[in-house]
């Protein structure tokens, strides 16, 4: 999704003509469904039209770019504030988050002993996750979050540079994910 992002970002701010602004706006919105960091890829995009047709131009060309792919979110938003009460793609952000900092990862699903996140659990903390709503989840998961960044934010902060290393080098834990396959290489 980032790749079609900035692939057609770039073809549009090379050749802003209709077709482009609207394939635009379309994968847009779909990659943004996929992944939110897609927004990154139109700042190139927003960058190159400046230099090309001014910032009037490009404001109006990114305004119909957006209100497309908004129009392609809006299902999706909508079903979610009617299921979960959050107006998001999920309620999910507080796990999300507190993965990206567990002690003894590399901000990843697992642990570096190979268990998965939910070995930082307790178990009364298991149990109780069965019997939350999504939101009570989110919740649960950003008190951890926020508990972990007041009393060690030198911790966070380092786990955001070691997220940040991980996305363009792999990290230790790469494939952890994929173990079944070992059994098909030689």
């Amino acid at each position: 999704s980032l790749f079609s992002g900035l692939y057609f970002s770039l073809k549009f701010a090379l050749n802003p003509n209709k077709r482009n602004l609207i394939l635009t706006g379309i994968v847009f919105g779909l990659a943004l469904m996929d992944r939110s960091t897609v927004v990154l890829t139109l700042i190139t995009a927003i960058l190159i039209l400046i230099q090309k047709t001014g910032f009037i131009d490009t404001f109006k060309k990114m305004t119909m770019v957006l209100t497309i792919a908004g129009i392609l979110i809006l299902p999706w938003l909508i079903r979610n504030y009617a299921t979960d009460g959050v107006i998001g793609f999920t309620c999910s952000s507080g796990k999300i988050i507190w993965k990206g900092v567990l002690y003894d990862s590399d901000g990843s699903n697992y642990l570096s002993n190979g268990k998965n996140y939910y070995a930082a659990l307790t178990s009364e903390e298991k149990s109780a996750l069965g019997k939350m709503s999504p939101l009570e989840q989110r919740d649960f998961f950003n008190s951890k979050y926020n508990e972990i960044w007041r009393n060690d934010p030198g911790h966070v902060i380092k786990m955001f540079f070691l997220k940040l290393k991980n996305f363009w080098w792999f990290r230790a834990g790469a494939g952890i994910e994929w173990g079944s396959w070992n059994r098909f290489l030689p």
